[in-house]
């Protein structure tokens, strides 16, 4: 995999999406632990016949150990 780098931009963010398999596993995780309401209710609109899992908060804040930006 290559990646291209913007070092002209230091509010660039490359993201890497660990639940993007597509299975119907990972986004019932994405959708309990990490959609926002707007995602949920279009997801839902799409798939009226899958059930939403209710929303909760990660069972871990690994966020808190993340390096922090100077840029925001």
């Amino acid at each position: 995999m290559k990646t291209l780098l913007f070092p002209d931009n230091p509010g660039y963010v490359y993201g890497l999406d660990l639940l993007g398999s597509g299975s119907e596993e990972d986004m019932q995780l994405y959708m309990k632990y990490f959609a926002d309401e707007a995602s949920r209710a279009e997801w839902k609109a799409d798939f009226p016949e899958l059930e939403m899992p209710p929303r909760e908060d990660t069972p871990f804040d690994r966020d808190k150990d993340l390096p922090k930006s100077a840029f925001g």
